[in-house]
């Protein structure tokens, strides 16, 4: 499926998670779920426009691994576990 992007929206899929933290500990989901979770960007729109016309650039590119909050995006997750979200929500580039 190709998806076409628009303004600042990045699509992003988790990559694989531990269930257990570093120390050992078997964490319960529902932690897990709202913690930061490593994602690799599969697509980034054009950017944001701005009043006078010109567009501001996505500061990801394809490829890259970032860092976002589990609970961040839209509440639609496709089939291989992806979703969409704003570029603002990444907190940073790993």
């Amino acid at each position: 499926m190709k998806l076409k992007l628009l303004g600042n929206r990045i699509h992003i899929k988790p990559l694989s998670q531990a269930m257990v933290s570093p120390g050992g500990l078997h964490m319960v989901e529902r932690y897990v779920n709202n913690k930061q979770v490593l994602y690799s960007v599969l697509a980034v729109g054009p950017g944001r426009k701005l009043k006078n016309e010109t567009r501001v650039p996505v500061e990801v590119k394809p490829d890259d691994r970032v860092i976002a909050h589990s609970f961040s995006g839209t509440q639609h997750t496709f089939e291989d576990g992806s979703k969409i979200i704003d570029a603002n929500e990444v907190m940073m580039i790993v």
